[in-house]
């Protein structure tokens, strides 16, 4: 369960390397905007073209930027502004667009969705190799202003009496007011569940790096008698050791450490037999751990 875990973890930080690597190998990043929608007939809106070009590998005077903006058409030039910023050089397009003919009407549906034809950035590299990149835009609504058939003019007098009662509300709920459906990079399901597995890889890498840490508290914890000698918090040790799990790394070390404190005192014939019973090649027993520290206890009892 750990390793799937970890595998699922690793698999999306994978993705998002990747995703960030691909971003930054391209010599030109660029984000379109449009001004957020429901638009309505003959309001003016701002498209916006952002371009980030790498003047290393790209000659920045060499950008062309190709657009479309059927059926809208410009209310004036285009603006370009070009900043510097060391080997980086941002490009930003500024258009201001209207849709005010006969081909930006709704006919008999209240609204519609409009998606301009992709923009085309051409650029040549310091190489001279020519190079394109396709830019898509947002998509918007555009909302008709006079609420579906039933509002449609019919004269002149019509059209001017519609648009001057067009903010009247209960007209303008015939444009529909669900916002539009979201979009996501990653679904929110597959990192929901990323982000449940890294949790639970991150608690379970806590708890068992804590274990050592733990055992040592527990070591070192006194049930309010007097406090023991050296000697005898490693006989507890011992003792704690045999009865969680004789012959683990544990246990080795707490025979280990009363060895060391044996060498200490003058109990020093069994130094020998605490040394073989921890380094030993075959595990050290309970029988034979609980038999030594019974000789510990009778030789500090005698040397008394």
């Amino acid at each position: 369960m750990v390793k799937l875990l970890v595998l699922l973890a690793i698999a999306a930080a994978s993705l998002a390397a990747a995703s960030s690597a691909g971003a930054a190998t391209r010599p030109i990043n660029l984000v379109t905007t449009v001004s957020p929608g429901p638009h309505f007939f003959g309001d003016p809106i701002h498209a916006d073209v952002d371009i980030l070009v790498d003047t290393k590998r790209v000659d920045p005077n060499a950008v062309r930027l190709d657009t479309k903006f059927d059926p809208y058409t410009r209310l004036a030039r285009p603006q370009r502004i070009r900043s510097d910023d060391g080997s980086t050089t941002r490009l930003r397009y500024l258009y201001l667009l209207t849709c005010d003919t006969f081909v930006c009407l709704t006919g008999d549906k209240t609204e519609r969705t409009i998606h301009f034809a992709p923009a085309t950035i051409r650029y040549r590299d310091r190489h001279g190799k020519a190079a394109k990149m396709i830019a898509r835009w947002p998509r918007f609504r555009f909302v008709s202003r006079f609420g579906g058939p039933r509002y449609l003019p019919q004269t002149a007098s019509e059209v001017q009496r519609g648009i001057q009662y067009s903010a009247d509300p209960i007209i303008r709920l015939f444009a529909s007011i669900r916002a539009p459906t979201p979009s996501y990079r990653l679904s929110p399901v597959v990192l929901a569940v990323l982000l449940f597995a890294l949790a639970l890889a991150a608690l379970l890498a806590a708890g068992t790096l804590a274990r050592p840490l733990y055992a040592l508290v527990r070591r070192k914890e006194v049930d309010g008698g007097p406090e023991l000698t050296p000697l005898e918090r490693a006989l507890a040790a011992v003792d704690a050791a045999t009865r969680r799990q004789p012959g683990s790394a544990e246990h080795r070390e707490a025979l280990a450490w009363l060895g060391r404190e044996l060498r200490r005192t003058n109990l020093t014939d069994l130094v020998g037999r605490a040394r073989r019973l921890a380094w030993s090649e075959q595990p050290p027993t309970a029988h034979d751990s609980r038999a030594l520290a019974a000789d510990v206890e009778a030789g500090r009892r005698d040397g008394a």
